[in-house]
């Protein structure tokens, strides 16, 4: 989420990379970052870090994908199911935060960590 715009960088599963039993995105969110601002179509005096950001990742064995995020994009029930949406993830979708997913204001205490989203 960059200033109130949902910016997302998706593969389809037959493109996506294991990751223990996991499927995820091969691309990581610094190389999207550095990519987008090359283009012209992100601030380029920004670090993706500074920005609410998550993940999907798939366990097909288990028949289950996951959204983790940062709790800012997280307590936007709209942003969640754009994100649904946009990504054509099923009903059945496993949301939560992960610590690797905190943007400046988080870390700043904006929501602390025992904070439900």
């Amino acid at each position: 989420m960059v200033n109130g715009r949902l910016i997302l960088d998706a593969s389809p599963l037959s493109a996506a990379e294991p990751y223990g039993d996991c499927l995820t995105h091969r691309n990581s969110h610094i190389d999207f970052w550095e990519e987008q601002q090359r283009i012209g179509a992100l601030p380029r005096d920004t670090e993706c870090e500074e920005f609410p950001r998550g993940r999907v990742t798939a366990n097909l064995k288990a028949h289950e994908f996951y959204l983790l995020a940062d709790r800012c994009i997280l307590k936007d029930k709209a942003t969640v199911a754009k994100i649904r949406n946009e990504m054509r993830l099923p009903e059945h979708l496993i949301i939560d935060i992960d610590q690797h997913y905190r943007c400046a204001a988080c870390l700043r205490g904006r929501y602390p960590i025992d904070d439900d989203f």
